[in-house]
């Protein structure tokens, strides 16, 4: 059998989350990809790079082919993204939020989910999760209508909202609740509109929505008779966009 050799794939949504904190560092300092690359350049480099010679680094983080490292090597030495993130703070949350985790495609199990509810503002997290659930309970999810919960999500209108959202719809993947999974599409379409104007996320939609259809294409409901039937991709699409942008 022929194996394969080379880096293994990266996870389309984390080349997003790669372009978003470059979007993000971008806007915090000011600077393009050149600049910043000249600007977190070791000292006796700097001046190679100001006349062009480097490794355009950036360009690529800019461009999602490669993702920065986010935690110190083997020596401690810190990743550019802990660096980044103490010239301008805030930056290396759009590497570490759970947003990412539960866009791609990796399957995930309840309690992954659940640590990802739990990672979220008190405002949406209390949505969610019982304020006096235990951790040996079985029972933890705040009982609620779900069209409610997604309106009240909705209203809160922020990316740990939307993440939520993303949550749920993995939740139903795991439960094999066709109905939540169906109206999951319809609410992420209300959180597209919601962000909207958002200075990171707008400007990285289109893509993470190709993602969200790609997934939804991609299932194959059944009916009583064991028949499956997908979504079209006119079909995904013309939910996402039912709210204009």
């Amino acid at each position: 059998m022929k194996r394969n050799v080379g880096r293994p794939s990266i996870d389309t949504a984390f080349r997003i989350r790669t372009k978003a904190w470059f979007i993000a560092v971008s806007q915090a300092s000011g600077m393009n990809a050149e600049e910043l690359e000249i600007y977190f350049a070791p000292p006796d480099k700097q001046a190679m790079y100001r006349g062009g010679n480097r490794p355009r680094l950036w360009e690529k983080y800019r461009a999602g082919r490669i993702c920065p490292k986010s935690k110190p090597d083997r020596n401690e030495k810190e990743s550019i993204v802990e660096r980044v993130g103490k010239c301008f703070p805030g930056t290396d949350k759009w590497i570490s939020m759970p947003f990412w985790q539960v866009l791609s495609y990796s399957p995930m199990e309840m309690h992954e989910l659940k640590a990802v509810y739990r990672s979220l503002s008190n405002p949406v997290r209390e949505l969610i999760i019982m304020e006096k659930a235990q951790e040996n309970r079985m029972f933890w999810r705040t009982p609620t209508n779900q069209d409610d919960l997604y309106r009240k999500l909705i209203s809160i209108g922020d990316i740990d909202a939307a993440t939520a959202v993303l949550a749920m719809i993995k939740e139903a993947e795991v439960t094999q609740n066709q109905f939540q999974h169906r109206q999951g599409l319809a609410w992420w379409a209300y959180c597209v509109w919601v962000l909207q104007n958002h200075p990171v996320l707008s400007q990285v939609m289109d893509d993470i929505n190709k993602i969200i259809a790609d997934r939804f294409t991609r299932v194959g409901y059944p009916d009583e008779h064991g028949v499956y039937q997908a979504m079209t991709k006119s079909e995904v699409r013309s939910i996402l966009t039912q709210y204009g942008s």
